[in-house]
């Protein structure tokens, strides 16, 4: 499979291959092999090839125990392919749903709401202290530049 990839990788039934060879990754425990095949598929135009791969990474997300991976992955599946169909005949929002009641051992995957749940205390802060927020430059020399030549020596982040 992978000979034929490295052959053949823009051939119309690469992704197809692509789709079977990470299966195989992912069964044999090659977490890292099988989520760059997949993220070669993630960003295709073709939606559906797109969708699959995406229900896969969040699986495979799942599986290996990068749970905020697999919590990006659901949201995207949610916002991207709602009522379309992405893995097994499952739309997004299916997947979505089915994700968020799913839990790992430790029971921090959660793809629902990114607001916390439970009570939440407000204090006000003392009078005197800086209510500002903070803002710190970082620096970051530019390697490379591609275009017109520009002024800018660094960007700050």
């Amino acid at each position: 499979m992978r000979r034929f990839l490295a052959l053949f990788g823009q051939h119309p039934l690469a992704d197809a291959a692509r789709l079977r060879l990470a299966d195989e990754l992912t069964k044999t425990n090659e977490w890292l092999a099988a989520e760059w095949e997949l993220g070669q598929l993630h960003d295709r135009t073709d939606q559906s090839v797109a969708a699959e791969a995406t229900a896969r990474l969040a699986r495979l997300a799942m599986l290996s125990g990068r749970n905020s991976a697999a919590v990006t992955y659901c949201r995207e599946l949610k916002d991207r392919w709602p009522n379309s169909p992405c893995s097994e005949g499952r739309t997004g929002a299916e997947l979505f749903a089915e994700a968020s009641g799913a839990q790992s051992t430790d029971g921090s995957l959660r793809c629902g709401s990114p607001v916390a749940a439970g009570r939440v205390k407000v204090e006000e802060a003392p009078q005197g202290v800086n209510r500002q927020s903070y803002r710190r430059r970082f620096p970051v020399p530019l390697l490379v530049q591609a275009g017109p030549a520009s002024q800018v020596s660094a960007v700050h982040v």
